[in-house]
């Protein structure tokens, strides 16, 4: 759940706590960072454990004009971000997309090699 208090400018207390798991298996993804982003710059970040679960408890100094965000990012994953930062649930569960691998591409070539022999 991911909360703020509904004030002008301040200080805004955020709490998010949930799971973040692979979209296609359904496992846990440890190591995933759980970053709030004021303007596009890292202001806090948290990692998951083992089991893959976080719980995000900040005071966040603002301005009416500041921009919030939250990003998950793991290594061989596609980043997710978060426009909204009030949910209404206890426990959230963020399902990450692997990115694809790629195979390098090998192309033949076009140019014919002439030998003497």
């Amino acid at each position: 759940m991911l909360s703020f208090a509904a004030q002008a400018h301040g200080t805004r207390p955020v709490f998010m706590k949930g799971t973040v798991t692979d979209e296609n298996s359904g496992e846990a993804i440890p190591g995933a960072v759980i970053s709030i982003e004021r303007n596009g710059q890292v202001i806090h970040s948290v990692e998951t454990d083992l089991k893959g679960d976080f719980s995000l408890n900040y005071e966040i100094n603002y301005l009416p004009s500041d921009e919030f965000k939250v990003s998950i990012y793991k290594k061989g994953y596609r980043i997710q971000k978060m426009k909204t930062l009030h949910c209404e649930k206890e426990s959230i569960t963020i399902e990450m997309e692997k990115k694809p691998k790629f195979a390098p591409l090998i192309l033949p070539s076009t140019t014919r090699l002439q030998y003497d022999i």
